[in-house]
């Protein structure tokens, strides 16, 4: 049974963590390596959904003078593993089998691309992924530690 590290003994002593206690293979810190294995999936996906979202933002700009195109949005969706990303497209579909005038203009309406708005989610999609690679990098660590100290 886990319990809170008993400190009554020693009034200088702080409950700082919780022992988990050993598994019935003996193995010990098994709470703490669960914790950091949940750290690392959720930091994974929250990289992947960033750069899921910096790829719509790259491929928006790209095509920001594309008659017809539409701007594509990533939504973020909660998922056991932490997060998942889902791609959709804005506005009305448009008519892919549209061709040409003879004068080089198309029938179908300019992009919808908004350049501001792209720069802005950019920088926020990039603070996104760099936050979730510290905090994998973080989970790294006290991994490390962890094994270390069980060494």
């Amino acid at each position: 049974m886990a319990d809170l590290l008993d400190f009554a003994g020693d009034p200088d002593t702080v409950p700082l963590i919780w022992d988990p206690g050993n598994d019935a293979s003996g193995n010990e810190n098994l709470f703490q390596l669960a914790m950091i294995s949940s750290a690392f999936d959720t930091s994974a996906s929250g990289m992947v959904a960033a750069a899921t979202k910096l790829q719509a933002n790259a491929n928006n700009v790209a095509n920001a003078n594309t008659n017809g195109y539409q701007t594509q949005r990533v939504d973020l969706v909660e998922s056991p593993a932490g997060v998942e990303a889902r791609a959709a497209s804005v506005g009305a579909p448009n008519r892919a089998d549209a061709a040409a005038n003879p004068n080089g203009n198309s029938p179908l309406p300019p992009s919808d691309v908004n350049l501001a708005d792209e720069m802005v989610s950019m920088v926020a999609n990039g603070n996104f992924y760099q936050a979730n690679m510290r905090a994998l990098q973080a989970a790294d660590d006290m991994m490390g530690t962890l094994l270390d100290t069980n060494a």
